[in-house]
């Protein structure tokens, strides 16, 4: 038997245990022999990402790592190269034994680019979906003469929305302790949205009101609401949209938020100073490469697609009004359209994980896995409705077949 043919022999064997009998280690055993075989194709690298992935869901990252390696080997120009790169560096970040994750990442990234890949623009912005159309366009931070006219408005009247901000407090002992009675950001008891995980890279005490997206009550702060709807409805818009939300932000003493880049590039980030440290005491921000202070009253914009880090070193409260808005360089026709790609993009990332590539691509297949069509007899979709009666042969779990 040639090479190839038991090349073959093992990844059909493999997508059997995976769809007829639901075997998946089996099947992952079954795979990672058949990638051993020397075979000379780009196919391979399509079975060693897939194999990443649900190395990564298991959360064996030693062997996730080997297979995103393999998969590369100075072919960073590969079609999955891209796809390659992202789980390199997932299992990293999602390795809690890594205790500076992020190094890594930008450490493979700036490989990426060295080895001549042009699905990286800057090391430092790694957001998991990027829209390329914009991507050569952006930079970090936003100087004052570049920020939207409203951050100007904004700050005239920060001392009200101080206000508000001070009446949701009230029931704390002092601004210079956490309000215990906030909801904890990533606790994901109050909101769904954008960042609904945020909690994952804090150290310490995070804590926050939304306005406006998922879990907003707008009703609580009142002036700073009329200020918004008035001065910045397209930041409303892009929380409303599920693009990230509008909060009051409030970050405790001795707490960080550790290096790490939003989900997506089709925004930037206003903060409005409400109460900041002493600079004698170091409370900063950190995007890609530049330290910034906050001040009160003041308004600081940058794009958290690119790596960001917070370090409040003091015995006080960092509060701030916290804004995402539509990246300017998006066309306001395009914006709700980009959204959803980047949405879209996310849902098949996760299917993705749980329908293998096959060695001869079928699309009939591929889209009942990715829950883009139904099966005219029973409505199921996904891949747990596939069964292979023989290779290229798929049946529905009713018994219809798919390859039509």
């Amino acid at each position: 038997m040639s090479t190839e043919t038991q090349f073959l022999d093992k990844w059909w064997q493999g997508i059997g245990l995976w769809y007829n009998a639901q075997a998946y280690e089996k099947a992952m055993t079954c795979w990672e022999d058949a990638s051993r075989e020397n075979v000379c194709d780009d196919k391979i690298s399509n079975l060693l990402v897939f194999l990443a992935g649900c190395y990564l869901d298991a959360r064996n990252f030693v062997k996730a790592r080997e297979c995103c390696l393999r998969a590369l080997e100075n072919r960073w120009d590969r079609p999955t190269a891209f796809l390659a790169t992202g789980e390199y560096i997932a299992s990293y970040e999602e390795d809690d034994t890594e205790h500076e994750p992020w190094k890594e990442a930008l450490r493979i990234v700036k490989k990426a680019i060295k080895k001549g890949s042009n699905m990286w623009v800057n090391p430092y912005q790694r957001p998991g979906f990027l829209y390329r159309p914009i991507a050569p366009k952006q930079k970090h931070i936003y100087e004052e003469v570049e920020q939207p006219s409203w951050c100007r408005s904004l700050e005239t009247n920060s001392n009200q929305i101080l206000n508000d901000f001070k009446d949701l407090y009230k029931h704390g002992k002092s601004l210079a302790e956490c309000p215990t009675h906030w909801p904890a950001v990533g606790s994901g008891s109050h909101r769904d949205g954008a960042g609904q995980h945020d909690g994952s890279v804090l150290v310490g005490d995070w804590r926050e009101i939304v306005l406006f997206g998922s879990g907003g009550q707008p009703h609580l702060a009142p002036f700073t609401t009329r200020l918004l709807q008035q001065y910045a409805p397209d930041a409303i818009d892009l929380a409303n949209a599920g693009g990230g939300e509008i909060i009051f932000s409030v970050l405790g003493p001795k707490a960080r938020i550790q290096p790490h880049c939003a989900g997506h590039n089709l925004r930037l980030t206003a903060h409005l100073g409400l109460v900041i440290p002493s600079r004698n005491d170091r409370c900063q921000i950190r995007i890609a490469d530049d330290w910034r202070d906050w001040e009160e009253g003041k308004v600081l914009v940058f794009d958290d697609s690119f790596e960001h880090e917070v370090r409040n070193d003091s015995n006080q409260i960092r509060a701030v009004l916290l804004l995402r808005f539509w990246h300017p360089s998006l066309l306001t026709s395009e914006r709700h359209s980009a959204l959803e790609s980047v949405m879209k993009a996310k849902q098949e990332d996760g299917l993705r994980r749980c329908c293998p590539p096959l060695p001869v691509p079928n699309c009939w297949v591929e889209d009942r896995g990715m829950e883009r069509t139904n099966c005219e007899k029973c409505t199921r979709t996904g891949h747990q409705s596939i069964r292979i009666q023989k290779p290229s042969e798929f049946l529905c779990v009713c018994g219809l077949s798919i390859n039509q």
